[in-house]
């Protein structure tokens, strides 16, 4: 991509953390000050800081950045307590830049292999796997000198790293379908959200989950959905095994980290050797009323329990499994196990017997269907076999 598909993609702004810049862009060194004015000619907002930010300023920045530049030796003393610090100071922050999926790149004087043993083992850098990776280390020099400059390395990086690009192109589309969707109703009423909160409060549902629900289904509807390129999308820098495939589906379909007092539909319990999920409307999940607390919430619930490998090769067709009309089939979740629910016993429990055993949840459209193929199990229409007589069983293909 160009630079300017690139300035697109990595819009918000570059944070250069460096002991040799100044707050004004000045710096000591030649190499990190090209760096700057790299960036300042293609007009991205920057932000710079000449050590570590704290713990609050971090959180702040790296919500707005597009991608940091760091330098690795940040401690000009050469004492061994400075440099342990320094380095588990770059860790910490590495570790947080990582949670908000922020790219970093390490621009340093130091010998790079010897960075990388360093983050290696807290899981921050993956030697055999480069494209994996969110963070890209380089020598100063190697942006100063010949083509190989910053813009250029960036892009190859995102290029290479799916992940990356993914994440960055849906922000941008994103960002316009929220920009598009409030700006749109504060034209209609700067008092629009007062209407809905007092209609749902009127209706007796929960009027912060219906207002999410209202806000997400609008920018859904207004997102752009051809934003992705097949010329970065469709290569593959390393081989993609069975496990990963079945770690990424897994993601995809379940969630495990849940708020305690939260309970939604796709809710999945695991009670010794059979799992319980629940079926009941996310509306009829909330606790309502004065004396009404989440423990106290019914649950219905389908009993499921894990196949085993064999059974799942049996049951799988063209990409889906053939299932019978009292049976939900599941593919790989709670650690890529794959589970039949049974439609044919709904199990009513309070939440308050069941809290402790929660071990995710999986969501829509996953859990929907299971929703759907319930419903028709409770109003299907038995007919009369076709008797084997009236099939000419002789002459079949």
């Amino acid at each position: 991509m160009n630079n300017d598909e690139l300035k697109k993609l990595m819009s918000g702004i570059a944070v250069v953390i460096d002991d040799s810049l100044e707050k004004n862009g000045t710096a000591k060194s030649d190499k990190i000050g090209k760096i700057v004015e790299k960036i300042k000619d293609q007009e991205i907002p920057l932000y710079i800081e000449n050590e570590i930010p704290s713990d609050l300023t971090c959180n702040n920045l790296l919500r707005s950045a597009s991608f940091v530049l760091l330098d690795w030796k940040l401690w000009s003393d050469d004492s061994s307590e400075l440099e342990s610090k320094g380095i588990q100071d770059n860790i910490d922050f590495l570790i947080r830049a990582k949670s908000h999926f922020i790219p970093v790149f390490i621009f340093t004087n130091e010998d790079p292999e010897d960075i990388k043993d360093e983050i290696c083992p807290h899981g921050l850098y993956d030697k055999e796997h480069v494209g994996k990776n969110f963070i890209f280390i380089e020598r100063k020099s190697d942006l100063t000198e010949g083509e190989g400059d910053l813009f250029g390395l960036i892009n190859n990086w995102i290029n290479k790293n799916a992940s990356v690009y993914t994440l960055k192109a849906w922000e941008q589309a994103f960002y316009e379908a929220k920009r598009n969707l409030f700006s749109s109703m504060y034209e209609k009423s700067p008092s629009w959200p007062k209407v809905f909160w007092s209609s749902y409060k009127k209706d007796g549902a929960d009027p912060s989950s219906s207002m999410v629900n209202l806000i997400n289904n609008n920018i859904l509807a207004r997102m752009e959905t051809d934003i992705f390129a097949d010329r970065v999308l469709s290569k593959r820098p390393y081989a993609i095994g069975s496990e990963d495939i079945k770690s990424v589906l897994e993601g995809a379909s379940f969630i495990k980290d849940l708020p305690d007092s939260d309970i939604r539909s796709g809710d999945l319990f695991k009670c010794e050797k059979e799992y319980l999920i629940n079926i009941r409307a996310d509306c009829d999940c909330l606790p309502r009323g004065k004396n009404k607390t989440v423990d106290s919430i019914e649950l219905f619930c389908l009993k499921g329990k894990p196949l085993g490998n064999n059974k799942v090769k049996d049951l799988y067709n063209m990409g889906h499994f053939n299932e019978r009309v009292w049976q939900s089939i599941v593919f790989g979740v709670n650690g890529g196990e794959t589970i039949e629910f049974d439609h044919r016993n709904l199990i009513k429990k309070p939440f308050s017997e069941l809290k402790n055993k929660r071990v995710g949840r999986l969501i829509h459209p996953y859990i929907t269907r299971i929703q759907q193929r319930y419903a028709f199990f409770l109003q299907r229409q038995g007919l009369p076999r076709i008797p084997e007589e009236a099939i000419d069983m002789d002459t079949k293909k």
